[in-house]
């Protein structure tokens, strides 16, 4: 608490596999989930993967939690997110990543 009084702003990365968890965003004072990107490339292909983004971003929503979808690679893949109410992403699409 004493970080984010003095405006550190924390998230949840790879959020949906390993060791993330719904209890984190109780316990600490998030900011933003991020949806990891083995998730966001299924959303084409898996109805239970598109399932569990939709209830992540309806998550988000309810907590005043930024959500972001990582690894979006294809317009598909951004058009899918755009529908959803995805608010942000990122991936190849838009840039590779960069040096400092």
């Amino acid at each position: 608490m004493q970080l984010s009084n003095l405006g550190f702003k924390f998230s949840v990365d790879d959020f949906g596999i390993g060791h993330s968890s719904i209890s984190y965003l109780r316990a600490f004072p998030m900011n933003s989930i991020k949806i990891d990107k083995p998730i966001v490339q299924n959303i084409i292909n898996s109805k239970e993967d598109m399932a569990l983004y939709s209830a992540i971003i309806a998550l988000g929503k309810v907590l005043k939690l930024s959500v972001i979808a990582e690894g979006v690679e294809t317009e598909e893949i951004a058009d899918i997110l755009k529908s959803l109410t995805c608010p942000y992403a990122q991936g190849y699409l838009y840039a590779k990543p960069m040096p400092l």
